[in-house]
């Protein structure tokens, strides 16, 4: 009768024990990580919007937006804080605040949320610049990789 004897399934068995320990660290980790890459890609993206400090109409649309704008956009743009809800791990990226032109419908300054679509969207006085959906499906791919790449490291880091 052949006999089989495996060497070393106990540390192999307590290491899968210590991964699935941590396994809620490491996904928090790998998600900041995917957040960042795209974090600093959209800010990246919105640094090309062209200056435009012209007055738009609809037969003259603006190009881009003003430098006041464009410089509220960057400090606008975050990460949420990452959210464990049960068996999924989510963060969000998106714009909070107001800027700093104030107007008399936006006492407190036009809202940073407002100005983005704007510019993504377009308007009877801009012309559509789609720059977050060209960052998303640009950086996608880098991200999730990156991500992959945060869990396997820490797999590799609790098997040696």
């Amino acid at each position: 009768m052949a006999k089989m004897q495996i060497e070393g399934l106990e540390e192999y068995t307590k290491a899968i024990q210590r991964i699935s320990e941590n396994s809620d660290v490491v996904i928090v980790n790998s998600v900041y990580e995917g957040a960042r890459i795209v974090a600093d890609d959209m800010k990246a993206e919105i640094k090309k919007i062209t200056v435009d400090n012209g007055i738009g109409s609809e037969k003259n649309k603006l190009d881009g937006i003003s430098a006041l704008q464009k410089a509220d956009l960057i400090d606008g743009f975050g990460v949420a804080p990452i959210k464990v809800d049960g068996d999924y791990t989510n963060t969000k990226l998106g714009f909070s605040g107001y800027g700093r032109t104030k107007t008399k419908k936006y006492p407190k300054g036009v809202p940073i949320q407002i100005i983005a679509r704007s510019v993504n969207s377009g308007t009877s006085f801009r012309k559509k610049n789609p720059f977050v959906q060209r960052t998303v499906n640009r950086i996608r791919k880098k991200a999730q990789q990156a991500m992959a790449q945060v869990i396997d490291e820490e797999i590799k880091k609790e098997m040696k």
